[in-house]
C-alpha cells in the first residue's frame, strides 16, 4: 500500500514538473516573440535610415563615407541581434516540435538576411564611388557628378535586368500558350477518334441487330410452315377447301 502511494506521489510530481516546464516554455516563447519584434523593428529602422542617407538629393551636401560606415556598423549589430533572437526562437519551436513555427522563423531569417545584404551592397558601392574629397578633387571630376553617373549606370543595369526578366516571361508565356494549343489539339484528336470509334460500334451493333431480327423472322416463318404441314386434314381451314355446292350437274337440276 505504501509503495502504491509512493508511486502515485511520484506520478503527481512528474505531472506537476511537466506542467511547470510547459508553462516555462510558453513564457520563454512569448518573451522571444516580443524580443524578435523589437529587434526586427530596430533593424528595419536602421536599414531605412541607411537607404535614405544613400539617396540624398545631389543638390544637398552628400553624406560622408564615415557617416555611411557608422550606420553600416549599427546595422551589423542590429542584424546580428535579430538573427540571434530568431535562432533561439527556432530552437524553442524545435523543442516543442512546432514545424510551422520553425518554417515561419526560417523564412523571416532569410528575408532579413537578404535585406541586410542588399543594404550593405548599396553602402559599399557608395563608399567606393565617393572615396575621399582629395582623390575626387585630384581627378577633376566632382563627386556629385561621379555619383550621378554611377546611379545612371545602376539605373540602366536595373532597366536591362527588368527587360531581361520581361523577355523571359514573354518566352515562358509563348511556350505555355503553344503547349496549351498542342494539348487542346491532342485532346480534340483523341475526342474525335473516340467518337468515331463509338459511331463504328453503334453501326456494327445496328447491323448485328438487323441480322438477328432477320434470322428470327426466318425462324418464325419456318416454324409456322412446318406446323401447317403437320396439321390433320380436318383442321385445315375450310376456306382453303373446294366448295362442292358451287358445281351443278344435270342430275341435280332435274
Amino acid at each position: 500500500m505504501d509503495e502504491e502511494q509512493e508511486v502515485g506521489h511520484q506520478s503527481e510530481a512528474e505531472e506537476v514538473e511537466q506542467s511547470e516546464d510547459a508553462e516555462g516554455l510558453e513564457e520563454q516563447l512569448e518573451e522571444l516573440k516580443q524580443a524578435k519584434a523589437k529587434s526586427k523593428a530596430a533593424f528595419t529602422r536602421l536599414r531605412h535610415q541607411l537607404l535614405r542617407l544613400l539617396e540624398e538629393d545631389e543638390e544637398e551636401e552628400l553624406p560622408s563615407r564615415r557617416q555611411v560606415r557608422d550606420l553600416c556598423r549599427k546595422l551589423d549589430l542590429a542584424q546580428e541581434n535579430a538573427m540571434d533572437i530568431m535562432a533561439k526562437l527556432s530552437d524553442l519551436y524545435s523543442r516543442r516540435k512546432a514545424k510551422l513555427g520553425i518554417i515561419k522563423v526560417s523564412q523571416e531569417m532569410d528575408k532579413l538576411e537578404n535585406e541586410y545584404t542588399e543594404a550593405q551592397n548599396q553602402a559599399q558601392d557608395y563608399i567606393h564611388a565617393r572615396k575621399d574629397e582629395t582623390s575626387s578633387a585630384g581627378s577633376g571630376v566632382p563627386t556629385n557628378i561621379r555619383l550621378r553617373q554611377q546611379k545612371e549606370r545602376e539605373a540602366r543595369h536595373e532597366v536591362e535586368k527588368i527587360l531581361e526578366e520581361v523577355n523571359k516571361k514573354e518566352k515562358e508565356i509563348i511556350t505555355m500558350k503553344k503547349d496549351l494549343e498542342e494539348e487542346n489539339e491532342r485532346r480534340q484528336y483523341e475526342w474525335d477518334k473516340q467518337m468515331q470509334h463509338e459511331h463504328e460500334r453503334l453501326q456494327a451493333a445496328e447491323r448485328n441487330l438487323q441480322k438477328r431480327f432477320q434470322e428470327l423472322e426466318n425462324e418464325v416463318d419456318m416454324e409456322l410452315g412446318l406446323r401447317q404441314q403437320a396439321l390433320p386434314q380436318s383442321q385445315i381451314d375450310p376456306c382453303s377447301a373446294p366448295d362442292v355446292h358451287a358445281t351443278t350437274t344435270p342430275d341435280t337440276i332435274q
